[in-house]
């Protein structure tokens, strides 16, 4: 759930303020890859010891794993004391699993050092330097009852647990770059596109669409596509733009996003994105930046071949 919370791209810049046994500084590690940087804080100078030697000397057969614990850089601060001296903006992610009051003993992992951690409570003041010092999001595992009286922007989790993540979303485009966006989000059938149509015409604004189906031409019923009739004259933007047989990713439609939005900008009016698919509006609301690696065109050939062949297998099988 972290890393899907965190909506984590590789080469992000992570900051674990709590790093403990590291059992999510190594997932962050992984996930981040050989071009992202996980700094993990811990205060204990024995959890520290004890933990940054097994990161660097861990016995397993999984190289990949090998390689994201020892890329892990372990610091031995108190996070009080360290975001203290660090500049605005300079993480993609704060990450914080304090140590609770009441201690979770089913927690084994921890057990001898349990008297050698720091439980010194989370605080409202931390968090807001710490807002100001992710580019994305501050995010901190605790209890449920704790998280709502934190004041996050959302948690998530606790449904079936007594703990969940709660996060704090940051929008830090550069002074004077920014443009005017709003945004209308939604599940399935609850209204989005009449309410866009209302606000289009109540604010003077054209719509982007930020669905990753509805860029497709011909796929007009299973998306729920707007009709021309349903525009009612407001001008609609990436919709239709691609055949279904065609290639399209987060990373052309941001480009695409972008250049829409400044030119309705330029235009005098208001862009308005509704969606739809919600990494494709994180991409423009947090400003991603995606890297230019190549995709795989062989082994994506041969991964359609197969669902095509398995597919088939089983329909013979069914009718046989």
């Amino acid at each position: 759930m972290l890393t899907n919370i965190m909506e984590l791209q590789p080469g992000a810049q992570i900051l674990d303020c709590t790093m403990g046994m590291a059992n999510d500084a190594v997932v962050l590690s992984f996930a981040t890859g050989a071009d992202g940087v996980v700094t993990a804080l811990e205060s204990s100078p024995l959890i520290y010891a004890v933990t940054s030697y097994g990161l660097q000397h861990w016995q397993t057969n999984s190289q990949p794993m090998k390689q994201a614990m020892e890329r892990i850089q372990t610091i031995c601060c108190d996070y009080r004391v360290y975001l203290q001296n660090l500049a605005p903006d300079c993480y993609d992610f704060l990450y914080f699993d304090p140590m609770f009051e009441r201690p979770v003993l089913q927690s084994a992992g921890i057990a001898p050092l349990r008297r050698s951690a720091n439980y010194a409570p989370l605080t409202q003041e931390i968090l807001t330097l710490a807002k100001k010092i992710a580019r994305q999001k501050v995010v901190v595992r605790h209890r449920v009852g704790t998280l709502r009286s934190l004041q996050f922007d959302s948690i998530m989790g606790g449904k079936y647990s007594s703990l969940a993540y709660g996060f704090y979303m940051q929008n830090k485009k550069e002074s004077g770059t920014m443009q005017p966006l709003v945004i209308l989000v939604g599940p399935t059938a609850v209204g989005k596109t009449v309410a866009s149509i209302g606000l289009a015409k109540a604010l003077n604004g054209e719509i982007i669409s930020g669905d990753s189906m509805q860029i497709f031409r011909g796929l007009d019923i299973g998306t729920a596509k707007i009709t021309v009739s349903e525009m009612a004259g407001v001008p609609h933007h990436l919709l239709d733009i691609k055949e279904p047989w065609e290639t399209f990713s987060v990373a052309e439609f941001k480009e695409r996003a972008d250049a829409a939005i400044a030119q309705i900008a330029g235009r005098g009016k208001l862009p308005i994105l509704v969606g739809g698919t919600g990494f494709y509006i994180n991409s423009v609301l947090y400003d991603y930046h995606f890297g230019e690696a190549n995709c795989d065109l062989a082994y994506r050939q041969y991964l359609q071949q197969y669902v095509i062949q398995k597919w088939q297998r089983s329909l013979v099988a069914a009718v046989g």
